[in-house]
């Protein structure tokens, strides 16, 4: 008698509600949740009602063996774990029927690659993606032989990468993660190389040293000296010692030297100053005042003037702009210069070392070489138009050409541009 009780018992708790009790079927509390369950409110309401309804369970169920039994102290211990398993079971289907599990995240996929500023792939670049959605997850790579990277199952929604490589200013790119399009970032280009925003962690002196380390690299077609222009618009400025540094190196180079050899060589064959002797004398004695030119003119110009008028010797590429305003900036800057203050100031340097190259000329040319007071300032005159015309040819043409050059183009105020 009390294993049929029992029995029944079980049956009507997983059929799924008592009707004679008043408690509502199963079925149709399912219902009715579900249509609540659009709002977090609701979720909690349906929380509240399926402890109540596992309560309501567990008393009828009690109430019910008590009058089949008599009295509850006379149910069987073995029979008390099974009523209560039974019990547990229905308010676990319940609760789990009202509360699906949440949906998988969308994803998407996320392609690109790194170069740097000429072009050439980056390899072991290292590429963070942190998504800035609702879901936050991070992803790490390096980027392959040929600088790709391709990240999957990166959460829908706003993202952010970073990429890192030594020798280049980290980059940074915001971007929208498609659940159906895959997102591709194409070549993602290192255009600023760590030494022009390093400036900081190194000492001047230092920082400064790198940009003539750089310099002293810069050939035209790999040959020919290209020392006093900076492609870098942040270069720091040098010191007086490197100014003597960067104008003697150019002065000494033997490119420079052999150069010289050869326009002397031109000169006399086609019987131009031959008032320096005839044969080997006379041709020696004029190269010897050529190179002497060459460093006079280099030595006031670029570092004992520079040295005294604080300012800056190298022509700095402006790169950027309008082909108008970097004609005017080039020609400009025969006449004007960057001070060591970053200031544009008169070009004191490049002037003054004009008139002395061409005053001390009369010191060693013969003296139907030499040239007066009024031919002197002529020459000086013509010597910064040539300054001029040469700026233009190393603003579009001359970057062309030189190899190593690491471009850093002009982010200079509009005042400077």
């Amino acid at each position: 008698m009390v294993h049929n009780g029992l029995f029944f018992c079980t049956g009507l708790l997983m059929s799924g509600g008592w009707n004679r009790s008043g408690v509502a079927p199963c079925e149709k509390r399912r219902r009715t949740e579900q249509q609540a369950a659009n709002s977090s409110q609701a979720i909690i309401e349906q929380k509240k009602s399926a402890f109540a309804h596992c309560s309501s369970i567990a008393s009828a169920a009690s109430s019910i063996l008590r009058r089949m039994l008599f009295s509850a102290d006379r149910i069987p211990v073995s029979f008390q774990g099974l009523w209560l398993a039974v019990v547990l079971l229905c308010c676990s289907s319940h609760a789990s029927a009202q509360f699906p599990e949440a949906p998988t995240p969308a994803t998407g996929v996320v392609n690109g690659s790194v170069v740097d500023s000429d072009g050439n792939s980056v390899q072991a670049a290292h590429v963070h993606l942190v998504t800035t959605g609702p879901t936050v997850v991070q992803q790490d790579q390096e980027t392959g032989a040929d600088g790709s990277f391709h990240f999957v199952a990166v959460p829908a929604g706003e993202a952010r990468l970073t990429i890192t490589a030594e020798s280049w200013r980290p980059l940074e790119k915001t971007l929208t993660v498609s659940p159906t399009v895959p997102v591709d970032m194409g070549s993602l280009r290192f255009t600023t190389a760590t030494a022009s925003f390093a400036v900081n962690a190194l000492s001047q002196h230092d920082a400064a040293e790198l940009e003539i380390k750089k310099a002293e690299q810069q050939r035209l077609l790999g040959v020919l000296p290209n020392f006093e222009v900076s492609y870098n618009w942040s270069a720091p400025r040098l010191d007086s010692k490197q100014k003597f540094e960067l104008a003697t190196r150019q002065t000494i180079d033997p490119i420079t030297f052999g150069v010289n050899l050869a326009a002397v060589g031109v000169y006399r064959g086609t019987g131009h100053f031959q008032e320096f002797g005839p044969g080997a004398e006379g041709f020696w004695k004029f190269y010897g005042a050529t190179m002497a030119d060459v460093a006079v003119g280099t030595e006031f110009g670029g570092a004992i003037y520079p040295s005294l008028f604080h300012q800056d010797p190298r022509y700095f590429w402006k790169g950027s702009g309008t082909t108008r305003s970097r004609v005017e900036y080039a020609l400009s800057r025969a006449f004007v210069t960057r001070g060591d203050n970053g200031k544009t100031q008169p070009n004191y340097s490049g002037i003054l070392g004009s008139l002395t190259a061409g005053a001390m000329t009369n010191l060693y040319y013969p003296e139907v070489d030499r040239n007066s007071a009024s031919k002197t300032f002529a020459n000086a005159g013509l010597d910064v138009l040539g300054d001029a015309i040469g700026n233009l040819v190393q603003e579009f043409v001359l970057k062309h050409f030189t190899p190593k050059s690491k471009e850093i183009p002009s982010n200079a105020p509009e005042s400077q541009k």
